[in-house]
């Protein structure tokens, strides 16, 4: 049983069916009256033709029509009143003579031999009605306005009429998506029957609702609010008695620092790693079964997504145990320190994120292919054809009388055309589209549920693909941290004093927001948007694909202000250190929250097949934490991989952070006002709250060593620091930190920064909290709950 998969196949197969239909019922909404004139014997083939639907049929009526039309009123005038009464009178005989079908208890399912031709959809009949009748009494003279119960009840009336008809004809009455759109009709056509009165009551009930709901609520609140600093001083008298006090000191205490430096940091690897062995052995045991037992492409379909979650949570476990082996010693590891490490590292997650990479490749050649195509035949083809068309229109203006009759002539032999040779076209053009597509992209007529065979399957599938994607932003991160170290370690990069002599010629240097690759010098167009992605062609066949990103991480932003201002600091070995340490960082807090969308999900596939629970539910489970965490984590993702550095989102303007210390007349002590945190990812609370959160932190480990610098401003922290962390914990080490000149805040995450640097990151964070600028931790109390079950 596959109901997912047949959902989402259900879903996908009926708005295949649906927009086209629309399209088709709108275009062709303008020619409908022909089909009156088919009925009455006259033009049959044309107006069967119109009849049948289509989208090239109906915008050739429709384009007819409308030069029919201007010829008409060209010829007799724009204030010609029996001209309006005879054009509306057709559409409005046309749409009553649809409504008998759609209103039929089965919706038109069964149509009798004979029967007058409806749309597709029955949503252009009711409208046929409506715009005729309103023509029609406009051209008599009639210009009572509608009731205002009438306003709101016809629209809700058509889409009652569209969704049914649609749901039982066109969908065939079965499946999620015809479900819901007769859920849907339903619900318009009590909201049509039902009087006002009946509406306008339901919402007082619903107001009153709320307002009970909250007058107890703020009781309760009231209650607790006056209740709570009497419990308050209970559990603190309690909690301050000698016997607590000791048991907590000498046992509970203890064990919690053992648990979350020795135990806690090594549970997800655990787990993944127990995920690598149960895909290991699942792939080797489904690959020796009888392959006679499902299709090649379920077949595939499953070994698939157990090769990529089982090699992706092994390197998961990797990084997870590198990163907790860096906790347990007491400091964080800095393993990209090691080359060897690092290349690894690289190769691995390159290895795991091929498939994304030939897709992104794959589709960067077919737009490169088809760029000149477009460009060179397709735009100006329909230019051409859009200056034909208004060509027709000023002739119809102009010459009606013969406007009018060649356009009539035009179309029989047009479609007259088509339906003889329509047959041999499609005879010599159909086996090439199939044979190109089936060769090109392997496309068959299989159904989602033949290629995934069941909901496990897809559920593997997806989970695969999230392990694919995270390990290629990882690689991508790696990339272009190793090719920044490696080139400053060979000599092949320009060194500090030479970069800054550059800038100095420049009238406007900047530098990447992400990695410091620079100097750029600011001039010309700001626009990094326009020829981004182009190909640029030259003669004799050369070229080459145009970036407007950075050459070294590829960091993108639509304009050039918003590069930061040049500095230079990360070309000094203590930003190279910073930009290494971020790196790594960066990919554990990624790797982290992908390793918690497989382990999760793998365990509910393998708990209900222990305890015999259908397939559906179990998948269903699975589903619903990949829902979640999918949106729960994209914007992190994109955060942390594009961090917001210098983006000032105040009043919808993006202004470079530059002096904000000075504007405010305050003294300059750890240049934060030269340099904004950067990759943060936001808060939903407001600034003054965060800060107060950050402020408030009293970690018990602070990983500040001699001559360790401010991950945003790159200053070094006074020697007193290093001290600091090694004696004091807690809030003594808060105290002695702020007490400092410039004063320094410990974040909870045992890193620190400035106290101006922190301001300044708590400026440009966003969405609902803020995180490290170094280690990427969620460093605010809004942001700790979701980032420990998510991300």
């Amino acid at each position: 049983m596959s109901f997912v998969v047949s959902t989402v196949e259900n879903l996908v197969s009926s708005l295949a069916k649906l927009v086209p239909a629309v399209l088709s019922d709108l275009l062709g909404m303008a020619a409908r009256p022909v089909v009156l004139l088919g009925q009455a014997g006259i033009a049959a083939d044309t107006a069967a033709s119109f009849a049948s639907g289509g989208i090239l049929t109906g915008l050739l009526g429709t384009i007819s029509a409308a030069l029919v039309g201007v010829g008409l009123f060209a010829l007799c005038g724009p204030k010609c009143t029996p001209l309006e009464f005879l054009v509306a009178a057709p559409y409005l005989a046309d749409g009553l003579a649809q409504l008998p079908q759609i209103l039929l208890p089965l919706g038109g399912a069964a149509v009798p031999l004979g029967a007058y031709p409806t749309c597709r959809t029955g949503a252009t009949a009711p409208l046929q009605i409506l715009l005729a009748t309103w023509a029609m009494l406009h051209a008599l003279g009639v210009h009572n306005s509608w009731p205002r119960w009438l306003t709101s009840r016809i629209p809700a009336a058509v889409a009652a009429l569209f969704l049914r008809f649609t749901a039982l004809r066109l969908l065939g009455g079965d499946g999620a998506a015809a479900v819901c759109l007769l859920a849907l009709a339903a619900t318009s056509a009590v909201y049509c029957v039902t009087p006002r009165a009946l509406w306008e009551a339901l919402g007082r009930l619903v107001r009153r609702a709320f307002e009970a709901a909250r007058a107890l609520l703020s009781s309760a609140y009231l209650v607790l609010e006056r209740l709570l600093p009497h419990v308050r001083a209970a559990a603190v008298w309690l909690l301050t008695r000698p016997p607590l006090v000791a048991l907590y000191e000498h046992a509970l205490k203890p064990l919690a620092q053992l648990l979350d430096r020795r135990v806690l940091p090594w549970l997800l690897p655990s787990c993944t790693a127990g995920v690598a062995l149960s895909c290991g052995l699942g792939f080797a045991s489904f690959a020796a079964a009888d392959p006679s037992l499902c299709s090649a492409t379920s077949r595939g379909a499953h070994l698939g997504g157990l090769a990529f979650c089982g090699v992706g949570a092994a390197l998961s476990s990797l990084v997870l145990a590198t990163r907790a082996a860096g906790l347990t010693i007491g400091a964080p590891a800095d393993p990209l320190r090691s080359p060897l490490f690092a290349i690894a590292l690289a190769a691995l997650s390159r290895g795991l994120a091929a498939p994304w990479s030939a897709a992104r490749f794959a589709w960067r050649q077919l737009m490169r292919a088809l760029r000149p195509v477009l460009e060179h035949l397709v735009w100006p083809l329909l230019r051409r054809l859009c200056e034909a068309i208004g060509q027709l229109f000023r002739l119809a203006v102009e010459l009606p009388l013969l406007s009018i009759p060649l356009t009539v002539a035009s179309n029989v032999l047009l479609l007259k055309l088509a339906r003889e040779h329509s047959g041999w076209i499609y005879a010599r053009a159909a086996p090439a589209g199939h044979s190109l597509l089936g060769q090109l992209l392997g496309l068959h007529a299989v159904s989602l549920r033949e290629a995934v065979g069941s909901d496990a399957a897809f559920a593997l599938l997806l989970m695969g693909s999230l392990q694919v994607g995270t390990f290629f932003v990882v690689h991508s991160s790696l990339r272009a941290v190793r090719q920044a170290l490696r080139r400053a370690s060979t000599g092949a990069e320009l060194s500090a004093a030479e970069l800054q002599g550059i800038a100095a010629a420049m009238s406007d240097p900047r530098q990447c927001g992400r990695c410091g690759f620079g100097p750029v010098d600011h001039r010309g167009c700001d626009s990094l948007r326009t020829h981004h992605g182009e190909v640029a062609t030259a003669r004799g066949g050369g070229g080459g694909h145009i970036s407007n990103a950075c050459p070294r991480c590829g960091w993108f932003t639509p304009s050039l202000r918003e590069w930061p201002a040049w500095d230079g600091l990360y070309q000094t070995e203590e930003g190279r250190g910073v930009l290494r340490r971020r790196a790594w960082s960066e990919a554990a807090v990624l790797v982290r929250a992908s390793s918690k969308a497989l382990v999760v999900p793998y365990a509910a596939l393998q708990f209900g097949a222990k305890l015999g629970l259908p397939a559906a539910l179990s998948s269903a489970l699975a589903f619903t934490y990949l829902l979640p965490w999918m949106f729960e984590n994209l914007k992190s993702f994109s955060a942390l991989v594009d961090p917001p550095t210098y983006r000032e989102r105040w009043g919808g303007r993006l202004r470079r952070r530059q002096g904000a210390a000075a504007v405010e007349g305050e003294d300059d002590h750890c240049a934060a006002s030269r340099r904004a945190a950067s990759s943060l990812a936001g808060a939903a609370i407001e600034p003054d709250e965060a800060l107060a959160n950050i402020l408030g932190a009293a970690p018990e480990r602070l990983f500040i060593s001699a001559g360790e610098v401010c991950p945003v401003c790159l200053d070094a922290f006074p020697d007193e620091c290093a001290t600091i962390a090694a004696s004091h914990s807690g809030a003594e080490a808060a105290h002695a930190l702020a007490a400092l000149d410039p004063a320094v805040v410990g974040l909870r995450c045992g890193h620190a920064l400035h106290v101006e640097c922190a301001e300044a990151a708590v400026r440009v964070a966003e969405l609902r909290h803020v995180r490290c600028p170094l280690c990427r931790e969620p460093v605010t109390l809004a942001g700790s709950a979701s980032a420990r079950a998510f991300s």
